[in-house]
Parts: structure tokens; C-alpha cells; sequence
């Protein structure tokens, strides 16, 4: 007889895992990441919304498909409860998992169950995305104490990196492969049925790829939760734990202005390219490619910064970037585009994809390394709400701002006066999205004094991260000493980046660029001189 498979076995968790358990999980860990991350991009954004329109969605529905998510986060707090409770994390958040994939079949055969376009539909699709959000809730809360329990904090940060950038990947090939599936669904079906192309689409990306991740997850060992003795906490005790760490009030506070601070400001940009600059939408696309670029090539800088100096200088320089990334976008006209109008909208999509690679492995590695040990779970919960809550109100206070500020404008401007003539040179031009940009700029500045008061236990200082990168640069351009031009780099003092662009931000951006390129140029001359050596 075959063996039988012990699924709730499977389920429970190990006392203690070996290095090679530990190492075996860490390997899942990253095909669980990619499978579905390569699912959400087949399934998010633009695919969504074109789906929700053959339905029948008017953009209220639209709205509120895209509140859903953030906004099912608060059933963390009910989930918190149950998990302390059980100390089981793996037998609460894998058939969540499962179910919240499967929920995608559902909506993939709407078309099947309701005449299209129909108000049924779209009632019926709002109420199955609800539904997901809240199992996607429950997966988070007990996710995030799983994962910081199976991934040692001293690598945190380049495994994260590592998982981002594996992620990235993912999603960057699934968003091609749904913008290139989209683009032949024209010629393959007519009229109505076009509906019918999306639906399989979904079948095949979020069902198939999200029950791979569903299996891989499956295969990813939970370590125990730690013993809370025989005192257990209430559950307004367990609720409340992270608002009582003081350390823990002051990063809730930082991420829920982050999270507002980006949302009211980075959701724009594609609007104001449209609109304002009146660009191509290919031309922005390309443009978020380059974002994407850029993030998954510094990934692996920032886990590094992570993991040697802590992730709150991390984090604090990557926010920095971010803060000029949105800043920056006043100064893209003056008041029309000029002519460099395309370096600066290039550039601040690179320094954009390089912030958030910070963003997104700093963040993670300094709630997994200050999290309590007997309080995991209710501290990444709060962590995790308090991001949540930000990033549903952010995009609803930049829309406001926009609405309030169109047509408004501030002109500060050079004007020469000669007996004939008069010589006008605009200075600073501010307009419609303009000051919400720098509205969402001050709100940054705001959430750096909150951040400044958080703590990881190192404290490195920024000068020290840019030295390090200096060093790391002028080491990789050394062997090239005598070669010409290229040579010339190796020469840099390594502070001469930092006192070259000494504006925070754009120091670690300058940093950054320097350090890839070096790495880049001995790669490329490495490869040329070894097919020289074999000819």
C-alpha cells in the first residue's frame, strides 16, 4: 500500500531545525517568493482593472477593488488573537493560503455564472476580493512571525535582498507576459468573448502559479513559538503589546508616515506624465522599467548596508532618496517641459527603484531585528496594520490635494529690465501636482524625525555606510589601474563621491551608481581579458 500522507503532521510545528532544515526552508523560501510574485503580476494593476470593466465596473468599483487589499489588513487584529492562542502558525496561514489562491477560480468563471456586463458580476467580484483580503490578512499575521522565526537574523538583510530581487523578477516577467498576452487577446477572440481570455489568464496565473506557491510554502518548516509560560496574555494584552514598547510606538509611527507620505505622491507620477508632460504611454512604461532596473540591481547593496552597519541608517538613507525622488518632480518643468526635462525624469526614476529596494529590505530587516522574542507575532502585526492604515489613507489625501490645488500655481522668476527690452528666466514654478509633491515632501521630513527615535541596536552613522561604498568602489576599480581613462577612477579618494554630491540622498544615490559601475566595469574587462587569454 502506498504510505499515506500525514498532512496535519506536516502542519505542526518542530521543536527545534537543523542547519540543513533551516537551510533546505531558507531555498523554498525563494521559489515560494517568485511563484507568487509571478502570480500577482498576472493578476494585479491594469489585468484587474481591464478584467472588472468587461464586467461591467464603473471607477467607484474601481476604487474600492483597489481599497480592498489595505483595507481587509484590519482583520490582523482578530487573527493576532487566534494565532497566540493556538501557537500554531503553519496550520492557520497554509489553508488560508490555499483558499485565498483558490478564491481566483471563482472569479475567473464569473463570466460562466452572469451575462456580461452585469452589476451581479461586479457585486459578486467585490464580494470574493473581500474575502480574499480578509484570508490574506490572517496569512500576513501569522506569515510575518514565521518567516522572521525560520531566517537568522545576521544574514536578514542579503536574504531578504536576495527574495526581493528573486520577487522582482517574478513580477517584471509576469507583467510582460499579461502586457503581451493582452495585446494577441484581440486577435483570438471578438467582441464579448475577449472576457473569456482574461478568465483563463487567471486560471492559469493565479490559480496554477499560486497553488505552486501554496506547495512550496507547504514544504517550509515552522520553528516553535516560544513557550509564553504558564501566564498567558488576554487578548487586549496581546493587542496592545507593541503600543507598549516604546521603540515599537516610534517605528509603527515612521511607517504609517512613509506610507503615507509614498502613497500620496508616487501614485502620480504616470498621471503627470500623461497629463502634464503630455508623454507617450510607452514612454512611461519604459520609464518604470528603468525604475524596476535599478531596483533589482541595488538590492544587494542595501542588504549588505543592512546586515553590516543595521537597517536603521539603512533605512533612513533609502527614505532620504525617496524623499528626493518625489521632491524632484517640481522641477521637471519651468513651467513646460525644457530640455532637461528627460535627464531629470530618467534620473529620478533610477533614484525612485534604488529608495525603494532600500525601503523594502530595511523595513522588513529592522522589524524582524527588533521584534521582542515572546512577542513576535503581535509586534509584526502592529508593524504590519500600522503601514496598512497609512497607505489606504494616503492615496485619498493625495487625490484631495489634487483636486484642491488644480489651477493654482506660485511663479518666482529672474526679471531683467533694460530700456527696451525685458529679459524673464522662470526661477521656480509651482502648479497642480507640484504642491503636492511638496506637500508629501514636508510629511517625509516628519516621519525622519519620528525614525530618528527608533533603535536597532547599532547606530551606525551615515558617513560611515558612504566611506564603506567609497572603499568598496575604488577597491573594484584598483586592478584596473593601468588601464587608460578607466584607470583614471582608480585614483578617487574615497570620500571624493560623498563631498562631491553632498546632499542627502543624492550622496548614497551617488554612492551607489559609483559602487555598480565599478562592479560593472571590472566584470566586463575581467570577461574581455579572458577570451583574449584563450585566443
Amino acid at each position: 500500500m502506498p504510505a499515506r500522507i500525514n498532512i496535519a503532521g506536516r502542519l505542526r510545528p518542530q521543536s527545534e531545525l537543523s542547519d540543513a532544515q533551516r537551510a533546505r526552508g531558507l531555498k523554498i523560501l525563494l521559489w515560494e517568493g517568485v511563484t507568487s510574485s509571478a502570480s500577482g503580476g498576472f493578476t494585479s494593476g491594469a489585468f484587474l482593472t481591464s478584467f472588472a470593466l468587461l464586467l461591467g465596473a464603473a471607477k467607484f468599483h474601481i476604487g474600492l477593488i483597489a481599497a480592498i487589499p489595505a483595507a481587509m489588513q484590519l482583520v490582523q487584529i482578530g487573527a493576532i488573537i487566534v494565532v497566540e492562542r493556538l501557537q500554531m502558525r503553519k496550520i492557520i496561514v497554509w489553508p488560508a493560503y490555499l483558499l485565498s489562491y483558490s478564491t481566483w477560480a471563482v472569479i475567473a468563471f464569473l463570466p460562466l455564472l452572469f451575462a456580461i456586463p452585469s452589476n451581479y458580476a461586479v457585486y459578486t467580484l467585490l464580494a470574493v476580493l473581500v474575502a480574499r483580503g480578509v484570508l490574506d490578512a490572517v496569512v500576513t499575521c501569522g506569515w510575518n512571525s514565521w518567516f522572521r522565526a525560520i531566517v537568522p537574523l545576521d544574514i536578514a538583510g542579503r536574504f531578504l535582498s536576495k527574495r526581493f530581487v528573486w520577487n522582482t523578477i517574478g513580477v517584471v516577467l509576469a507583467g510582460f507576459a499579461a502586457a503581451a498576452y493582452v495585446n494577441r487577446l484581440e486577435h483570438w477572440f471578438s467582441g464579448k468573448a475577449i472576457v473569456w481570455g482574461y478568465s483563463a489568464a487567471i486560471v492559469f496565473a493565479a490559480v496554477m502559479l499560486g497553488w505552486l506557491a501554496v506547495y512550496f510554502m507547504y514544504h517550509i518548516p515552522e520553528p516553535r513559538m516560544p513557550d509564553p509560560g504558564p501566564k498567558r496574555l488576554s487578548p487586549g494584552s496581546i493587542l496592545t503589546a507593541p503600543f507598549r514598547i516604546a521603540n515599537a510606538r516610534w517605528l509603527m509611527g515612521f511607517l504609517f508616515l512613509w506610507a503615507i507620505t509614498s502613497t500620496m505622491a508616487v501614485p502620480f507620477f504616470a498621471v503627470y506624465m500623461l497629463t502634464r508632460l503630455e508623454m507617450p504611454a510607452s514612454t512611461v512604461l519604459a520609464l518604470t522599467v528603468a525604475t524596476q532596473i535599478a531596483l533589482v540591481l541595488s538590492l544587494g547593496i542595501w542588504g549588505q548596508i543592512c546586515d553590516q552597519f543595521g537597517p536603521k541608517v539603512a533605512l533612513s538613507m533609502a527614505f532620504s532618496m525617496l524623499m528626493v525622488a518625489i521632491v524632484g518632480w517640481v522641477f521637471t518643468t519651468r513651467p513646460g517641459s525644457y530640455f532637461l526635462t528627460a535627464p531629470v525624469l530618467v534620473g529620478l526614476h533610477i533614484l525612485l527603484g534604488m529608495a525603494s529596494a532600500g525601503m523594502n529590505v530595511s523595513s522588513t530587516t529592522i522589524r524582524m531585528k527588533t521584534a521582542p522574542e515572546l512577542q513576535t507575532t503581535s509586534y509584526m502585526m502592529g508593524t504590519s496594520l500600522s503601514y496598512h492604515v497609512g497607505a489606504a489613507i494616503g492615496p485619498v489625501i493625495g487625490g484631495a490635494l489634487a483636486t484642491l490645488f488644480t489651477g493654482k500655481q506660485i511663479l518666482l522668476e529672474f526679471r531683467w529690465h533694460e530700456p527696451d527690452s525685458v529679459f524673464n528666466m522662470p526661477v521656480l514654478y509651482v502648479q497642480d501636482f507640484d504642491f503636492l509633491f511638496i506637500i508629501a515632501f514636508v510629511t517625509g521630513l516628519a516621519a525622519l524625525r519620528v525614525l530618528r527615535q527608533v533603535t536597532d541596536g547599532k547606530e551606525s552613522a551615515r558617513s560611515a555606510v558612504l566611506e564603506s561604498l567609497a572603499s568598496k568602489t575604488a577597491a573594484s576599480y584598483r586592478p584596473l589601474a593601468g588601464k587608460p581613462v578607466i584607470g583614471v577612477a582608480s585614483r578617487l579618494h574615497p570620500g571624493a563621491v560623498r563631498r562631491m554630491v553632498p546632499i542627502p540622498g543624492l550622496d548614497t544615490a551617488a554612492g551607489i551608481l559609483a559602487y555598480l559601475s565599478g562592479q560593472a566595469i571590472s566584470l566586463i574587462v575581467g570577461i574581455r581579458d579572458r577570451l583574449r587569454r584563450k585566443r
